[in-house]
């Protein structure tokens, strides 16, 4: 018999963007047709006390049980990041800290950017077979390989060549080996 399992997934989120956290977070609970249940772990930019109630009353908690995490708590102290307003937003570097503020315990975690819309079954993602690998990434669409416009202009100085595949960030799956942490 197969054990009942939570399915953990993680997102950033703002003010700002809280309504389309709403639409990915009802997207999934609409779609979500399997047992399991779901932890979704917002890393909250901010988000106000009211917004987050609002959210937490429009989910169905027999499927989804928000955890809310504040941004400035999930970033490791031995980390100075920019703060200029020449630099991205501090909340674009959360998904590189999830080793550090994800409960060690979870052997999988899927990251989905809020701009993001789930039209099938969570769990088809969930249960995809990564063998030996410790992320799923998907390919972009328009930026096909590094040397692309829109790609990564410095790729030479990584080692990389012009036609390595560039993925996009907005959605991971990733499985924990021998532990989360990275350094």
């Amino acid at each position: 018999m197969d054990k009942q399992e939570t399915i953990s997934i993680v997102s950033v989120c703002d003010n700002h963007y809280a309504i389309l956290l709403v639409a990915l977070i009802k997207s999934i609970e609409v779609n979500h047709h399997t047992s399991e249940k779901i932890d979704f772990y917002v890393v909250s930019d901010k988000i106000s006390p009211q917004i987050k109630s609002r959210i937490d009353k429009s989910i169905n908690k027999s499927i989804i049980n928000i955890i809310w995490l504040e941004m400035e708590a999930c970033i490791p102290k031995q980390f100075e990041l920019p703060t200029d307003k020449t630099s991205y937003p501090v909340k674009i570097y959360m998904k590189l800290f999830i080793p550090y503020f994800m409960p060690q315990h979870l052997e999988k975690i899927i990251f989905l950017d809020v701009d993001m819309i789930m039209l099938e079954d969570v769990s088809t993602l969930w249960h995809i077979d990564l063998g030996d690998k410790i992320v799923a990434v998907v390919q972009d669409q328009f930026v096909k390989v590094m040397g692309n416009w829109g790609g990564v202009r410095n790729y030479e100085a990584f080692n990389l060549t012009a036609d390595t595949k560039y993925f996009n960030t907005g959605l991971l799956v990733l499985i924990q080996k021998n532990g989360w942490s990275l350094i």
